[in-house]
């Protein structure tokens, strides 16, 4: 995990809610001096307070909330006129499937099904009319806007830390 903080923009308090203690560390870490309050917990049940937010951002993560109570707790703590951000990033190209997908396709069947590829192949995040549902939900943040950003990044076997290779922090 990686976090950066621009300092050309204006000051801004972050609250991070995250899940795993490790990962709630890394973030402690890396943002050592900053406003940023880091808490560690599940965002269902985690205390947090109503109309607070002027921004809500969920990074790669919404689709592991129930989306439907996620979008009504969000609605409730960013204050009126705010704005919610919420995005994915899906491994490898969707029209390129590399040998080893069918391999990663049947563990997210077996342990994941409803995160893994749907009936059509299509990986969860991609299947924007049903992401895009679940946003308008209760019309609590107005218009959905999607834009799908292809990008592509390779890595060599001193880039993969964590994957085969050396380790880079």
């Amino acid at each position: 995990m990686r976090a950066s903080w621009r300092s050309d923009l204006e000051p801004a308090s972050v609250l991070a809610v995250e899940l795993g203690g490790r990962l709630a560390a890394r973030l402690r870490t890396n943002l050592t001096g900053r406003d940023v309050t880091v808490v560690e917990g599940d965002f269902a049940t985690v205390p947090l307070p109503d109309d607070t937010f002027d921004l809500a951002v969920c990074a790669t993560a919404f689709h592991w909330l129930n989306a439907g109570a996620a979008v009504r707790r969000l609605a409730r703590l960013v204050r009126p006129g705010g704005g919610l951000a919420v995005w994915w990033t899906v491994f490898g190209d969707p029209d390129r499937r590399p040998p080893w997908r069918a391999e990663l396709d049947a563990v997210y069947r077996r342990w994941l099904p409803g995160q893994g590829r749907g009936p059509a192949g299509v990986p969860a995040p991609l299947r924007v009319a049903e992401r895009t549902a679940e946003l308008r939900a209760g019309d609590w943040f107005g218009p959905v806007q999607v834009e799908m950003i292809r990008w592509e990044h390779r890595l060599t076997p001193h880039d993969g830390g964590g994957c085969g290779g050396p380790s880079r922090t």
